[in-house]
């Protein structure tokens, strides 16, 4: 039995308003070529819609705002996500020899104009699926583009790409 005073953070597929909108703004897929695995990328957009659900999640935590929520706010004109890679190779996401990185809007193809890696896991498992010892997170920001409501974010390397549509 539970002390009375103490309160649980609901897992995310249990706390159901959060679910639904991080469902909304996250696309993932897994890479395997002659049944290896190569990659696995999750991408959560971070919309207007999503940082309220994250402040309000958050707000459970602590009084004050998150460093990510910081940086995104930093860019509000620009589009933002949070991506999970995990990869057996040790290459970082912002190798330009290894990874390449775009957002396609329409016929425009962007590279990212920061791409910061995120390190507090503990802290990112209570709002992104699939963090794990073994993958890596990154904040990927990106200058606006002109027809932001068709994007496609497009991770590969040497063996594969993905096709993240949102």
């Amino acid at each position: 039995m539970l002390d009375a005073r103490v309160q649980t953070l609901p897992s995310i597929h249990k706390d159901n308003s959060y679910a639904r909108v991080y469902r909304h703004a996250t696309r993932a897929s897994r890479v395997y070529r002659n049944l290896t695995h190569q990659f696995s990328v999750k991408a959560t957009l971070l919309t207007e819609a999503f940082l309220n659900a994250f402040r309000q999640r958050h707000s459970f935590i602590a009084e004050e705002t998150d460093s990510l929520l910081n940086a995104s706010n930093e860019h509000q004109q620009q589009i933002a996500f949070l991506v999970t890679l995990e990869s057996p190779s040790e290459v970082e996401l912002n190798d330009p020899l290894f990874w390449t990185v775009r957002l396609q809007s329409g016929e425009v193809s962007l590279t990212p104009a920061i791409i910061k890696r995120i390190s507090n896991k503990t802290k990112l498992e209570l709002f992104f699926q699939g963090i794990t010892p073994w993958s890596r997170e990154y904040l990927l920001i990106f200058k606006p583009t002109y027809n932001a409501e068709q994007m496609r974010l497009v991770v590969g390397n040497a063996r594969a790409k993905v096709r993240l549509d949102f």
